[in-house]
Order: structure tokens, then sequence, then C-alpha cells
């Protein structure tokens, strides 16, 4: 499996310019370095804006937020101008701070409460991607019809959204919420998938209007 995800990595367009994201699928489909790069507009010579972007959004991360401008001039490529938009704009927020959406999920019953708010699709799967932590990014639909797919999708949503984790889920009116042979296969390719992507952690999930269960659970129990 490993090498038909590698594949279909190969086979992937390339990812969209973070103000695309930001038309298509909304604010919190960005990672804290896009939106960084949405901030700064650009980078040097030496130093492009995306992997700039990226170093500065680790500094913020490492901080708490509570970045200096001392620390930040200390990152090659960033400027008093660009110090100077950063730090306005967590001032500016810490000014105004909205009230974050209860859609983190640190737990399967999070994820079961989550899960059961919205209808579901017959032979589909949804898949959640989540960021550093654990705060839902985007939330997708996607046929389990084709098993190959399925897992391209999940690949792709993992990657368009930078995510850390990935959570895929089926509803299921089966008593017990017992995985079938097909649910045990996607489960160890949706693990391979983590893996492969170098995620924090991916699940699958079956649930139903009570209970949530980890099909990993039956994967690690089968010594997969």
């Amino acid at each position: 499996m490993k090498g038909t995800l590698q594949h279909i990595t190969n086979t992937l367009p390339s990812s969209v310019r973070p103000r695309e994201k930001l038309k298509a699928n909304g604010i919190r489909s960005l990672s804290d370095g896009e939106l960084i790069q949405l901030l700064i507009g650009s980078g040097t010579v030496q130093f492009g804006v995306a992997k700039l972007s990226r170093k500065i959004a680790r500094l913020i991360k490492e901080s708490s937020g509570d970045v200096s401008q001392e620390s930040l001039l200390m990152i090659p490529g960033v400027g008093p101008a660009k110090v100077a938009q950063i730090i306005a704009s967590l001032e500016l927020a810490a000014r105004y701070p909205i009230a974050k959406r209860d859609n983190q999920f640190t737990s399967l019953k999070d994820a079961g409460s989550y899960l059961r708010r919205y209808p579901t699709v017959p032979d589909s799967i949804v898949i959640l991607t989540l960021d550093i932590s654990r705060r839902l990014i985007e939330r997708r639909i996607a046929s389990v019809a084709e098993h190959k797919l399925f897992i391209k999708d999940a690949l792709s949503a993992a990657i368009h959204d930078s995510a850390q984790y990935v959570v895929c889920a089926r509803c299921t009116d089966d008593a017990g919420l017992l995985p079938t042979m097909g649910d045990l296969a996607i489960a160890k390719d949706v693990r391979q998938l983590g893996k492969l992507l170098g995620l924090n952690s991916v699940e699958y999930l079956l649930y139903d209007a009570h209970a949530v269960f980890s099909v990993m659970k039956e994967v690690d129990h089968a010594g997969e």
C-alpha cells in the first residue's frame, strides 16, 4: 500500500496558494504558515515566502504568541517592516479576541458529538483535518465505494490543509459498531497514510446516534 500511496502523492496537483485557499475554503483551511504568508506578502531572494513564514510561525508557537521584536529580527530575511506587520497583527488579535468554536477533538466523545451534528450521506466517509491543537480545519465527504479514490481524497485533504491530525469516520446502523473487513482495510491504509505524511495521529471511527468506536483498536488487536 505504501507504494500506492507514494504514487498517489506524486500525481496530486500542486498545492494552491494561500489566497486561493482562502477564497475557496475559508480562513480556517489555512495553516499558521499560510496565514503569515498572507500577512507579510513576500520573502527575499535568499528566503522564499513559504519557508520564511514557516519559521515565523514556529517562533510564534514556541513563544505561545508572546513573541518579541528582537526574536523576530533574528530570523534571516525578516526586517523591521515585516516585524511591524506581525507584531501589529498579534496585538490587534489580542485586543479583539474572537471566541473559538468548540470544534476541538481531544477524545472520541468530542469527535462523536461533532459528527452527529450533520446528516450522513449513504456510502460515504467523513474526513476531518485538524491542526496542531486538534482544532478542526475542514470537514469533507468522500465516497467509500472506490477504496483507492477515498484514500486519495484523504491524502489530498491532509496535504492541502497542512493537517497534523486526520480523522476519518463512517456512520453505521449496525448493532455494536462492528467493523467490516472493508473497515479494517481502510483503517490499515489510513494508518499507512499517516506514516507516509508524518502526521501526529490518524484515526478511523465508526459511529451511530449513541456511541463511537475506534477501528484502529481492532487493527492493533489483530497485530497489524
